[in-house]
């Protein structure tokens, strides 16, 4: 019979059995290294790339862990962690906006669930802190842990309803007796997407010259619309495209400024642009001036707007305006007129000008080092029109006329003898602006750009009887003297047509002066009053 007392085996508590374990794991791992056949293989898996951050992040909450890694000692095929920590980190994400929009973020980290009485590294939690006005703060986020060996899948799932815009994470996976922690990660909510109803095309300078350019934008209704510009086309210049809702179009100077491309007013450069199926449509002129309209007479003034933006100007632009025939030969512009200016003057415009064509040039100078390289922009070539005006009698005065001390001459004065003289009376009276006939102000008017005039005065004639002054024939007549604009007229007063002023070119508004007489020849007259009838006619000149 055996005495079983002698084999009695004390039992083990649990805090015993597993330090017991600990030191038969560190005698076989002892024993493995002695035999030379114990081999720690590494075969944890690098941190999983990410894509450049395509904007500035913050600095993260704590510095990024060291990725994970582990292995198995041989023989006894026991996993053997070297380092916690994640496997494959949190990728940064895109996502389009939406209330209940939820953002799943997967993560994988080193987890050893133990063995036996041995202390394992298994994950038990993951928390994430967002970057939140300057600071980092946590964020209630669902999480989904698969635990596994060697390593587990962690899915962190976000608030829903993320608004638009970046948002900064980062995330602690937490481990019995430590914590690692992630990359900074981000989540980009772009708005949800508007299509574009209408596309709208506006130039910066719908008018340019030639080797200008301008900026075209292409503006889509809604204002919200996300919808992108697909493509630009123009039929003239080249588009430089700066980003998807502006151009820059550019035009090239051509090789003459008399190149008979330019002999029109102006050539469009037509604009398409192309978003969800709609397209925008502009034109810009390019030529800079367009054919002018004018009066006989009238003054040219004209800028055109083209001249107010050119682009790379250095120092001080030389403008020349051009006049040119209809076989492009250049001619002389009038007297007076400003060709050197951004503004063209033309005085007192004659019919000579209608039909002539006209262009306006600018050139600067750029120097690099010893090289100067001169700078031409031109216009088109456009058209003068100058519509003839017929010369027009505004006023003519009443000649009331007496004797030199303003006395009416009496039968007695025409006794003598030598012809009597008679001077014009100053008989002042309001003047309108208004065509009128027979002023008592002894006022002159004409408008017109060419012109002559003429008067006819008739022998006096008693204004009861009818009767000549002094009996006299029609042929006895008198002979007066307008002084008019400085210039002492004779007109010999028989009742024929005889030149006051000839081939005139500007309006003229004018008093006649007291240097205006009738000289009547002397012998019997009758009591009376005596009047002569003039007629004044204007007539177009040189015809």
């Amino acid at each position: 019979m055996i005495d079983k007392t002698a084999y009695k085996v004390s039992e083990l508590n649990p805090s015993e059995r597993r330090a017991h374990m600990n030191r038969l794991l560190k005698w076989l791992l002892l024993l493995g290294f002695f035999l030379g056949v114990a081999q720690l293989l590494d075969t944890s898996t690098p941190p999983t790339p990410v894509l450049a951050e395509t904007r500035a992040a913050p600095a993260p909450q704590y510095p990024q862990s060291d990725p994970g890694s582990y292995g198995y000692i041989p023989l006894v095929n026991v996993l053997w962690v070297s380092n916690t920590g994640l496997t494959a980190q949190p990728a940064d994400t895109a996502v389009v906006y939406g209330a209940n929009t939820r953002v799943t973020v997967p993560m994988t980290a080193v987890n050893q669930n133990g063995w036996f009485i041995f202390t394992g590294n298994k994950i038990s939690s993951v928390s994430v802190n967002e970057y939140v006005n300057g600071s980092w703060q946590a964020v209630n986020v669902g999480t989904s842990i698969s635990h596994s060996e060697p390593t587990s899948s962690a899915d962190v799932t976000l608030p829903a309803g993320l608004s638009v815009g970046t948002h900064y994470y980062q995330a602690t996976v937490h481990y019995p007796n430590d914590v690692r922690y992630s990359r900074v990660f981000t989540v980009n909510v772009a708005p949800q997407a508007v299509p574009a109803t209408a596309i709208t095309l506006s130039p910066q300078y719908p008018s340019i010259l030639w080797g200008e350019s301008t900026q075209v934008k292409a503006t889509l209704t809604p204002e919200n619309a996300t919808t992108p510009i697909n493509n630009w086309t123009t039929s003239l210049g080249s588009l430089d495209r700066t980003d998807s809702s502006l151009v820059n179009l550019t035009t090239t100077v051509p090789a003459s400024a008399t190149d008979a491309s330019l002999k029109n007013e102006g050539t469009a450069a037509t604009l398409h642009a192309t978003s969800n199926g709609l397209t925008g449509t502009t034109q810009v002129t390019v030529g800079g001036i367009t054919s002018q309209t004018l009066n006989e007479g009238a003054t040219l003034s004209y800028h055109p707007t083209a001249l107010d933006h050119l682009t790379g100007v250095v120092g001080t632009p030389t403008y020349t305006w051009h006049l040119y025939n209809a076989n492009n030969q250049e001619q002389s512009w009038p007297d007076q007129s400003v060709t050197n200016k951004p503004t063209l003057t033309v005085p007192n415009a004659s019919m000579a000008l209608d039909g002539m064509y006209f262009q306006v040039t600018v050139s600067w100078q750029v120097t690099s080092g010893s090289n100067t390289t001169t700078i031409n922009r031109y216009s088109n070539i456009a058209q003068l029109h100058v519509n003839q005006q017929s010369a027009q009698l505004i006023a003519v005065p009443n000649m009331m006329f007496a004797k030199a001390d303003g006395q009416d001459p009496t039968v007695e004065d025409f006794a003598g003898t030598t012809p009597v003289v008679l001077r014009l009376k100053n008989t002042s009276q309001n003047q309108t602006s208004q065509a009128y006939d027979g002023n008592n102000a002894n006022f002159l008017s004409v408008k017109g750009p060419q012109w002559s005039l003429a008067v006819a005065f008739n022998p006096f004639r008693q204004t009861a009887s009818n009767a000549f002054l002094g009996g006299q024939t029609s042929t006895a007549i008198g002979q007066f003297n307008l002084g008019l604009n400085g210039q002492n007229i004779a007109i010999t007063g028989d009742g024929n047509n005889q030149p006051v002023l000839t081939n005139q070119t500007r309006d003229l508004n004018a008093t006649l002066n007291t240097n205006t007489t009738v000289t009547l020849p002397n012998g019997a007259v009758k009591r009376g009053t005596y009047q002569s009838i003039a007629t004044w006619t204007v007539t177009r000149a040189p015809q």
